[in-house]
Protein backbone atom coordinates (compact mmCIF):
# COMPACT_ATOMS: atom_id res chain seq x y z
CA UNK A 1 0.00 0.00 0.00
CA UNK A 2 1.25 3.47 -0.91
CA UNK A 3 0.76 6.45 1.37
CA UNK A 4 1.20 10.13 0.48
CA UNK A 5 2.35 12.65 3.09
CA UNK A 6 2.78 16.37 2.60
CA UNK A 7 6.47 17.28 2.62
CA UNK A 8 7.80 19.15 5.65
CA UNK A 9 10.90 20.23 3.76
CA UNK A 10 12.27 20.22 0.23
CA UNK A 11 11.85 17.01 -1.75
CA UNK A 12 14.95 14.96 -2.48
CA UNK A 13 16.20 15.17 -5.99
CA UNK A 14 18.80 14.20 -8.45
CA UNK A 15 19.23 14.11 -12.19
CA UNK A 16 18.03 11.20 -14.30
CA UNK A 17 20.89 9.65 -16.24
CA UNK A 18 21.25 6.82 -18.73
CA UNK A 19 24.10 4.31 -18.87
CA UNK A 20 25.59 2.25 -21.69
CA UNK A 21 23.11 -0.57 -20.99
CA UNK A 22 20.06 1.70 -21.51
CA UNK A 23 19.29 1.85 -17.81
CA UNK A 24 17.63 5.11 -16.77
CA UNK A 25 18.46 5.80 -13.14
CA UNK A 26 18.67 8.62 -10.68
CA UNK A 27 21.87 9.81 -9.06
CA UNK A 28 20.30 9.44 -5.59
CA UNK A 29 20.13 5.93 -4.13
CA UNK A 30 18.30 5.07 -0.92
CA UNK A 31 19.57 1.52 -0.45
CA UNK A 32 16.42 -0.55 -0.98
CA UNK A 33 14.35 -1.38 -4.03
CA UNK A 34 10.67 -1.93 -4.76
CA UNK A 35 10.33 -3.94 -7.97
CA UNK A 36 7.22 -3.89 -10.13
CA UNK A 37 6.68 -7.37 -11.51
CA UNK A 38 8.94 -10.37 -11.24
CA UNK A 39 11.34 -9.47 -14.04
CA UNK A 40 13.03 -6.61 -12.12
CA UNK A 41 13.23 -4.22 -15.08
CA UNK A 42 11.51 -1.39 -13.22
CA UNK A 43 11.92 -0.32 -9.61
CA UNK A 44 11.73 2.57 -7.17
CA UNK A 45 14.61 3.23 -4.79
CA UNK A 46 13.31 3.40 -1.25
CA UNK A 47 14.44 3.67 2.32
CA UNK A 48 13.90 0.23 3.84
CA UNK A 49 13.38 1.65 7.35
CA UNK A 50 10.77 4.31 6.58
CA UNK A 51 9.45 3.07 3.23
CA UNK A 52 9.98 6.52 1.65
CA UNK A 53 10.22 6.32 -2.14
CA UNK A 54 12.84 8.16 -4.16
CA UNK A 55 13.95 7.87 -7.81
CA UNK A 56 12.93 5.30 -10.41
CA UNK A 57 15.18 2.98 -12.42
CA UNK A 58 14.05 1.57 -15.78
CA UNK A 59 15.81 -0.84 -18.12
CA UNK A 60 14.60 0.72 -21.36
CA UNK A 61 15.46 -2.21 -23.64
CA UNK A 62 13.09 -4.44 -21.67
CA UNK A 63 10.03 -2.44 -22.71
CA UNK A 64 8.19 -1.35 -25.83
CA UNK A 65 7.19 2.31 -25.66
CA UNK A 66 4.17 3.76 -27.44
CA UNK A 67 4.07 7.48 -28.22
CA UNK A 68 1.01 9.17 -26.70
CA UNK A 69 -0.27 12.68 -26.19
CA UNK A 70 0.07 13.44 -22.48
CA UNK A 71 0.55 16.69 -20.62
CA UNK A 72 1.57 16.94 -17.00
CA UNK A 73 -0.34 20.13 -16.28
CA UNK A 74 -1.58 19.79 -12.72
CA UNK A 75 0.03 17.97 -9.82
CA UNK A 76 0.58 18.28 -6.10
CA UNK A 77 3.73 17.69 -4.07
CA UNK A 78 4.16 15.11 -1.34
CA UNK A 79 6.36 12.36 -0.01
CA UNK A 80 5.49 8.86 -1.19
CA UNK A 81 5.81 5.90 1.18
CA UNK A 82 5.42 2.20 0.58
CA UNK A 83 3.93 0.52 3.63
CA UNK A 84 4.82 -3.17 3.83
CA UNK A 85 5.74 -5.15 6.94
CA UNK A 86 8.49 -7.01 5.03
CA UNK A 87 10.52 -3.88 4.26
CA UNK A 88 12.76 -3.96 7.29
CA UNK A 89 13.74 -7.61 6.76
CA UNK A 90 14.92 -7.42 3.13
CA UNK A 91 16.84 -5.12 0.78
CA UNK A 92 14.09 -5.35 -1.83
CA UNK A 93 10.41 -6.13 -2.13
CA UNK A 94 7.93 -6.56 -4.96
CA UNK A 95 4.60 -5.03 -5.92
CA UNK A 96 2.20 -6.19 -8.62
CA UNK A 97 0.02 -3.06 -8.38
CA UNK A 98 1.43 -1.38 -11.48
CA UNK A 99 0.44 -2.45 -14.98
CA UNK A 100 3.75 -2.28 -16.85
CA UNK A 101 2.52 -0.57 -20.02
CA UNK A 102 5.08 1.92 -21.28
CA UNK A 103 4.36 5.21 -22.98
CA UNK A 104 6.45 8.19 -23.97
CA UNK A 105 5.63 11.76 -24.88
CA UNK A 106 8.66 12.95 -26.82
CA UNK A 107 7.49 16.56 -27.03
CA UNK A 108 7.21 16.97 -23.26
CA UNK A 109 10.07 14.60 -22.32
CA UNK A 110 7.86 12.23 -20.32
CA UNK A 111 8.16 8.51 -19.72
CA UNK A 112 4.96 6.97 -18.34
CA UNK A 113 4.58 3.47 -16.97
CA UNK A 114 1.13 2.24 -16.05
CA UNK A 115 -2.30 3.52 -16.97
CA UNK A 116 -2.12 7.03 -18.52
CA UNK A 117 -5.90 7.28 -18.07
CA UNK A 118 -5.68 6.98 -14.27
CA UNK A 119 -7.94 9.64 -12.83
CA UNK A 120 -6.19 10.79 -9.64
CA UNK A 121 -3.94 13.84 -9.60
CA UNK A 122 -0.21 13.05 -9.95
CA UNK A 123 1.99 13.54 -6.89
CA UNK A 124 5.49 14.94 -7.37
CA UNK A 125 7.37 12.85 -4.80
CA UNK A 126 10.94 13.29 -6.08
CA UNK A 127 12.51 15.73 -8.55
CA UNK A 128 11.11 15.01 -12.02
CA UNK A 129 9.24 11.96 -10.66
CA UNK A 130 5.48 11.62 -10.24
CA UNK A 131 3.04 8.91 -9.20
CA UNK A 132 -0.71 8.52 -9.53
CA UNK A 133 -2.08 6.67 -6.51
CA UNK A 134 -5.64 5.34 -6.34
CA UNK A 135 -6.94 3.41 -3.31
CA UNK A 136 -3.41 2.95 -1.99
CA UNK A 137 -2.19 1.39 -5.26
CA UNK A 138 0.16 2.92 -7.76
CA UNK A 139 -1.51 3.31 -11.15
CA UNK A 140 0.98 5.43 -13.08
CA UNK A 141 4.62 6.50 -12.78
CA UNK A 142 5.77 9.56 -14.71
CA UNK A 143 9.39 10.61 -15.15
CA UNK A 144 10.59 13.82 -16.81
CA UNK A 145 13.76 13.09 -18.74
CA UNK A 146 16.16 14.85 -21.06
CA UNK A 147 16.51 14.62 -24.83
CA UNK A 148 19.28 11.98 -24.67
CA UNK A 149 16.93 9.52 -22.95
CA UNK A 150 14.05 10.31 -25.32
CA UNK A 151 16.35 9.67 -28.29
CA UNK A 152 17.45 6.33 -26.82
CA UNK A 153 13.80 5.28 -26.50
CA UNK A 154 13.17 6.25 -30.13
CA UNK A 155 16.10 4.04 -31.19
CA UNK A 156 14.90 0.92 -29.36
CA UNK A 157 13.92 -1.72 -31.88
Amino acid sequence: MFIIKKPLNKLYGGKYLIDEYSVVYNSVCAGGQLFFGEDRHLFIDLDMESGQCYGISIILDAFVFCEIDYKLEKFSTGKLFYNNSLLKNYQFCMSKDLLCQCHVNSTNGLIMIGDPNASAEPINFFDDTFAVIEDGKIKLLIVKVGEEIIQRIKNIK
